[in-house]
This record gives C-alpha cells, sequence and structure tokens, in this order.
C-alpha cells in the first residue's frame, strides 16, 4: 500500500504519525487498513519502521538538524536502538 508510506513519510515529518491518523487521511478505518496491509503481506509497524530509517538516514547524511525531535524521539538512546533494528 504506496498511499500509507507516502502519506507516513510526510506525517512523520509533520509530528503527528499514529496509525489511526493515518487511516483517517486514507479515509479508511485503522482496523481495515490492518487488514489491507496484512493482505499485502507487511504491518503498519514495518512501513512506520522503515520510513523511520529512511528519513533517519538521509538526515544523518545530509543535515544538521536535531534526529530525536524530527523523528519524535524523546531521548538520543532510544533513536540508537531504533535505528540499530
Amino acid at each position: 500500500m504506496a498511499h500509507v508510506r507516502a502519506i507516513l513519510l510526510a506525517a512523520i515529518l509533520a509530528g503527528h504519525a499514529g496509525e489511526e491518523q493515518i487511516a483517517s487521511l486514507l479515509s479508511l478505518h485503522k482496523r481495515t487498513m490492518h487488514r489491507r496491509l496484512v493482505a499485502e503481506g507487511t504491518q503498519f509497524r514495518v512501513i512506520d519502521a522503515k520510513c523511520r530509517y529512511d528519513i533517519a538516514r538521509q538526515l544523518l547524511e545530509h543535515s544538521a538538524l536535531a534526529i530525536t525531535e524530527t523523528l519524535c524521539y524523546a531521548e538520543v538512546s532510544v533513536f540508537s536502538r531504533a535505528f540499530r533494528r
């Protein structure tokens, strides 16, 4: 579901990237979005982790912005663990 990824990337950068918000932006119920993602062989949390990784990698390579603030991580250690995964 490419729409989920595209909307999620924008929502992460805007600071509101919860599963319910993304489903709402897609005009879907959270459960409907979940079923469609499972039918495609993925899950929201997998797409979310991949999007955050891609954004973090780009920020590390090309920016001096604070990654923890941009990606809504409370502490650098939490970001570091998530990035390694």
